[in-house]
């Protein structure tokens, strides 16, 4: 394999405290053939010095600051880090945050497992941990596999087959000329993806654990589900989006329509709603899904006081 064929793209932004573990992680992967692309969002603390300083003396890493027209954000960061890689010459290339950590093994068990079948991408198993990290790593070469296709769209999409970016192995040519939206500063990577996935595709996802993802409440994710608005209407927008989408690819089907219904209640998202009812053919279903997303806050109070009363009658009796 040609060195300058693998890219790590590492965005960054304000992590002087917890990148070092995560570049420690790319440096002790066992292939050692890979370019590592870090882009910082204009950090406010010792990030680029921290970084600077850790690569000085491993050509395999490059530093930039980002420049125009990219976005303020990580949408913008990537879609820097996917151009230089495209420009290098970049075959493959896996997308890494700033807080995390990477099993050694990853890129030789994700390059192994692409290349032997020509597929477009390779997904792996992503644990979430909390603190500091337990560097126990299994370093067992041996997996199962399973191909995935075109018949599992539904399924990355709804979240049962996992898709984050960071547990992806891409072929470059898969992503092509596509982008992250960069209005998008949440659920971002999922709506860029799906956009990918409405095309004929062939992947291969190994059942091993290869990357440990940081959770904590400074993540966008952490902000999310902290009620931040910048990252809920980012979410509302991406559901949209992808709906529209599906929609335009003659992809949009009864069972993605429920699952889409389902988020719009989750998320308590009338325009989510609207933008699923404008887009579906039945209209005994538009009528359906309306009466049941009006209905459902009374039945959902209606089922936790039964659930309650239940409780405290076993207490009593």
């Amino acid at each position: 394999m040609n060195p300058d064929q693998v890219f790590i793209l590492l965005a960054t932004y304000n992590r002087a405290h917890l990148v070092t573990e995560t570049l420690q992680s790319i440096q002790n992967q066992t292939y050692k053939y890979w370019q590592c692309i870090i882009v910082d969002d204009f950090s406010s603390d010792d990030t680029p010095k921290v970084v600077q300083e850790f690569i000085a003396d491993d050509p395999r890493f490059s530093f930039y600051i980002k420049t125009e027209p990219y976005a303020k954000g990580l949408s913008g960061s990537r879609n820097y880090g996917l151009d230089l890689a495209q420009q290098k010459g970049a075959k493959f290339i896996q997308f890494f945050d700033d807080d995390d950590v990477v099993h050694p093994l990853n890129l030789e068990v994700t390059l192994d497992a692409i290349l032997k079948g020509d597929y477009d991408f390779c997904h792996f198993i992503r644990h979430a941990f909390k603190g500091d990290f337990n560097h126990n790593f299994n370093l067992n070469k041996c997996y199962e596999s399973t191909e995935l296709n075109e018949n599992h769209l539904l399924k990355i999409i709804s979240g049962e087959i996992c898709f984050n970016s960071c547990q992806i192995l891409w072929s470059l040519d898969a992503i092509g000329n596509e982008r992250f939206n960069e209005k998008l500063h949440y659920a971002e990577e999922w709506e860029f993806f799906t956009r990918i996935l409405t095309y004929p595709f062939r992947g291969i996802s190994v059942d091993k654990v290869l990357y440990f993802a940081r959770k904590h409440t400074e993540s966008n994710t952490g902000e999310f589900w902290k009620g931040s608005d910048l990252r809920s209407s980012s979410n509302s927008l991406a559901i949209k989006l992808v709906i529209e989408h599906l929609f335009q690819n003659n992809l949009l089907s009864k069972k993605m329509e429920r699952h889409f219904f389902q988020l719009s209640v989750f998320h308590k998202d009338e325009s989510v709603l609207s933008s699923l009812l404008k887009r579906m053919k039945s209209k005994k279903d538009k009528i359906k899904y309306r009466f049941f997303y009006k209905i459902y806050p009374v039945m959902s109070f209606a089922h936790k006081r039964k659930k309650r009363i239940k409780a405290r009658l076993k207490e009593i009796f």
